[in-house]
């Protein structure tokens, strides 16, 4: 816990030195303060940060799961936006390889 702590006011600590060119000490000491003054803030924006992050992992997760399901189920429409994704893909895999080769063939 106090590792956390102390990682996260050297982090502000470097913000205020980049901010305002102090030193080191200097710079801790004005962010532990700033910090203090501003603890609820802190609070609610780490919360409401980690809230965010888990809805958008929430999401990813779903909808990759509901494109999978409609894959396998075999939905038309998808089976043929998939494999234009995948002739696509290898479209440009060819492309790659070939200038790739054509890179190391010169030496």
């Amino acid at each position: 816990m106090l590792e956390k702590f102390m990682r996260f006011l050297n982090t502000d600590a470097y913000i205020m030195i980049a901010v305002h060119g102090q030193s080191f000490l200097p710079a801790a000491k004005e962010a532990f303060f700033f910090l203090l003054r501003n603890v609820v803030r802190v609070a609610v924006l780490d919360k409401v940060a980690d809230y965010l992050l888990m809805i958008g992992k929430l999401g990813f997760t779903l909808n990759t799961a509901m494109i999978k399901v409609c894959i396998i189920r075999g939905y038309k429409e998808f089976k043929s936006i998939a494999g234009k994704v995948l002739e696509r893909r290898s479209e440009c895999w060819g492309r790659f390889e070939f200038y790739w080769d054509m890179s190391f063939d010169r030496f």
